[in-house]
């Protein structure tokens, strides 16, 4: 026995490219730019993380080596302080490095955390790293200056490429929301 084809019109076979439903993203581009954005973020924060832990051997020698500047100096103009002071002042100054360093650690386990995660949400991790290190980058210099001065150019670096990482995640398939589909009211 034929079939019977319904009443009414038939569907077309290829349904025009605006109703057509957006294709997903491949998976090998998602995985490219989202994966350089996840080794640029651990790496970022192995390298906040290396660093500070070699300059964290360092506090006690540049605390001094900042102290015997500062006494030349007062011996050199002729002003007269307190031979306590030095030592108090070392104290301070190495108790500001400790949570300079402390912090800067903190942000490389940040970093890391942010690499890991970066596949789940990745627009939101690259912006929180980048705003973290440049606010950090601020902050640190506002707080001791003696220390931020010299390191600006593997802080830039690291700027710099949080920067690609965010280029990245943005050029990502995931990243790009797909068209919104439109409900139709039909009245009654």
């Amino acid at each position: 026995m034929p079939t019977e084809t319904p009443p009414g019109p038939s569907p077309p076979k290829n349904p025009p490219a605006s109703v057509a439903p957006p294709r997903r993203p491949v998976p090998a581009a998602r995985e490219k730019e989202l994966g350089l954005a996840r080794w640029i973020l651990i790496a970022t924060g192995i390298l906040w993380l290396g660093i500070n832990g070699a300059l964290f051997t360092q506090i006690e020698s540049d605390a001094q080596r900042l102290v015997q500047e500062k006494v030349a100096e007062f011996e050199k103009s002729g002003i007269p302080y307190d031979p306590d002071s030095p030592a108090q002042y070392q104290a301070t100054l190495t108790r500001h490095f400790t949570i300079v360093l402390g912090g800067s650690a903190a942000l490389g386990i940040a970093l890391i955390v942010f690499g890991v995660f970066v596949k789940f949400f990745p627009v939101p991790c690259t912006v929180s790293g980048l705003l973290l290190c440049i606010i950090a980058t601020v902050a640190y210099y506002r707080y001791s200056p003696e220390m931020t001065t010299w390191n600006w150019t593997w802080k830039i670096f690291t700027i710099l490429a949080l920067l690609l990482a965010i280029y990245a995640v943005l050029a990502s398939p995931k990243a790009q929301k797909p068209p919104q589909k439109r409900a139709i009211f039909i009245p009654r």
